[in-house]
């Protein structure tokens, strides 16, 4: 996992979303795929819920998309 891409992701989210909708999903997970680093957050346990996701180029560090499941 790339630290950085998720630490960017964080800070993208925030400002979206809401320090607060975000910090409840931390820890940030991220997976390459593809060049592309998908970087998610976590659902609590019991929670019913989306949750937000970063697609990041790994070559560019290009935002590629921002989503929050519902």
């Amino acid at each position: 996992m790339s630290p950085d891409f998720v630490r960017i992701a964080e800070a993208i989210l925030i400002p979206i979303y809401g320090e607060e909708q975000i910090k409840s999903e931390l820890p940030l997970s991220a997976v390459l795929k593809d060049n592309v680093w998908i970087v998610t957050g976590r659902l609590a346990e019991g929670m019913a819920g989306g949750v937000a996701e970063v697609r990041i180029s790994k070559m560019t560090g290009e935002i590629l998309g921002v989503t929050h499941g519902k």
